[in-house]
């Protein structure tokens, strides 16, 4: 779903470019997406029983109005863009597959093994089950790299009752 919003969002663009072009004003810029989050891990499609969310978590680079036209498409689908995104702590080194490659935007999705990691530093608990499903499911060589560099107490994790 979220390669297809990308590709009606660069539609637009190129579409609003062109009249622009021919008015003599100044074209929107490339944009880029890079979705992080529950979203990121639905795409994914890791067979783990994610919770229904309605906020995409991205970090933007675009103008203001290419972020409000991407906006009304999520807003077709029932989702908004959470204005908090970019307080969201990914890892450094968080890896991003391309999802859609337009002309004048970009649409990544982080690997899940960096949202993972991401959910276990900062919401351990609240993710518990999902991270437990996930270890025992399918855990990738990657993500117990990540979890013994960030200092993440698997074991513990797996043994709390709370």
């Amino acid at each position: 779903m979220l390669s297809e919003l990308f590709k009606q969002l660069d539609t637009l663009t190129h579409e609003s470019n062109r009249e622009r072009t021919e008015e003599g004003v100044p074209t929107i810029t490339v944009a880029e997406f890079r979705v992080v989050g529950q979203m990121a891990l639905w795409e994914a499609d890791l067979g783990l029983d994610l919770a229904a969310t309605h906020d995409l978590d991205a970090f933007v680079r675009a103008e203001y109005w290419t972020q409000k036209r991407f906006e009304e498409l999520l807003g077709r689908h029932g989702l908004i863009l959470d204005e908090q995104s970019e307080l969201i702590w990914m890892p450094q080194e968080t890896a991003y597959q391309t999802i859609y490659q337009g002309r004048w935007v970009t649409g990544m999705v982080a690997q899940p093994e960096y949202v993972l990691i991401s959910k276990a530093r900062t919401a351990p608990q609240k993710n518990r089950s999902l991270l437990i499903e996930y270890i025992a499911q399918r855990a990738s060589d990657l993500f117990f790299t990540l979890a013994e560099t960030y200092k993440l107490d698997l074991e513990g994790l797996m043994q709390d009752d709370i």
